[in-house]
């Protein structure tokens, strides 16, 4: 096995599988680097646990909760569009017209100067 490095958190949270625990405790055992990595590893992460909450400066909390100015810009142009599009649009419904949507989906392919066949019809190749 290769030195299991991106491992070590894992070992620590207890994440890995039965088949990964086994294989990096084994090289645990024989690698001093690894296991000194690991040790080490586990002294940060004690020592980052030890330290202190602390408590933002009131000024700064509400400016944490309130979305920033410009994406209320972006909602009310996004709304003013949306309203002004459903406004202009028609409001009669859309018929399809089988034979029109036909014709602009078929090509007309030209064999031989003055004969030509249309391809990606209705049935056609």
């Amino acid at each position: 096995m290769t030195h299991p490095s991106h491992l070590l958190s894992a070992v620590l949270d207890g994440e890995l599988t039965p088949a990964e625990d086994t294989a990096v405790t084994a090289h645990l055992s024989q690698c001093v680097m690894c296991a000194a990595d690991l040790d080490g590893l586990a002294q940060v992460r004690g020592w980052v646990r030890e330290l202190p909450l602390l408590e933002p400066p009131v000024a700064v909390v509400p400016a944490l909760r309130r979305p920033p100015r410009w994406m209320w810009a972006a909602a009310s142009a996004a709304a003013a569009a949306l309203a002004i599009g459903l406004a202009v649009s028609p409001a009669q419904p859309h018929v399809l017209d089988l034979d029109t949507l036909a014709g602009r989906h078929t090509a007309r392919v030209v064999v031989v100067p003055g004969i030509s066949t249309i391809r990606g019809g209705m049935g056609g190749p």
